[in-house]
């Protein structure tokens, strides 16, 4: 499922399919890593964000990618937690992209 979604979220990008593989496999593994440690910390959601640059010129640019992962108490007290996946793809020497305040 988080594939098919992934595959389907990325595709205006007109992604290489070597590099699209990599990302692809990259949130799956993290996802399923999470999923096996829900045992020791008990999950409320897990989300998952895709940040990219909007502007595009040429579709032979270099593309890089790096995720983060992040663990956030849903609220005081409670049991559950929300871990949050971002991914962020930049074109190589370009600005890296960047997260808007909450």
């Amino acid at each position: 499922m988080l594939h098919a979604w992934l595959k389907e979220a990325l595709h205006p990008l007109n992604l290489h399919a070597g590099f699209l593989n990599k990302i692809l496999n990259s949130a799956q593994q993290t996802a399923a890593r999470i999923l096996r440690a829900n045992g020791e910390i008990k999950l409320e959601h897990i989300h998952l964000l895709i940040l990219a640059p909007l502007n595009r010129a040429s579709k032979k640019q270099t593309w890089g990618f790096f995720s983060v992962e992040r663990l956030e108490d849903t609220k005081e007290g409670d049991e559950a937690n929300d871990h949050t996946i971002e991914i962020y793809l930049y074109v190589e020497g370009d600005d890296l992209p960047t997260r808007g305040n909450k």
